[in-house]
């Protein structure tokens, strides 16, 4: 059950579970935002004793919800460039004056994640 869910089940709010679990409530509103990329587990601590929940049962929500929104992006990418040639020229459109140094680390990095069967025509 989602953190959202549970917070409205037992009738609380965001300030609410901030304090109980003595966080800032900036930062419980980014981690419920998804803008936290890492968690470290005594922040789970936290949020499940402020929740009278188990950590494992949270941060298996936390490490679903990740999962999903990385198979969502997996999705959208593929959706959107078939090859790393497509996605060199997006960059060159977008950054004309980007360095060879800045090109060679995308490239690699949208090679890695395209997979082999995308490869540049050069290679």
């Amino acid at each position: 059950m989602a953190i959202r869910t549970r917070m409205d089940l037992q009738g609380l709010t965001q300030a609410e579970l901030a304090k109980r679990a003595g966080l800032d409530d900036s930062v419980l509103s980014r981690y419920l935002r998804g803008e936290v990329k890492r968690v470290r587990l005594d922040f789970l601590d936290k949020i499940s004793d402020g929740l009278g929940i188990q950590r494992d049962d949270l941060r298996y929500q936390y490490e679903l919800a990740v999962k999903i929104r990385q198979e969502e992006a997996e999705r959208f990418l593929a959706s959107q460039v078939d090859t790393l040639d497509e996605v060199m020229s997006l960059l060159s459109s977008a950054r004309p004056n980007a360095t060879e140094a800045e090109r060679s680390m995308v490239e690699s990095v949208i090679g890695a994640f395209l997979g082999p069967t995308h490869r540049p025509t050069g290679q």
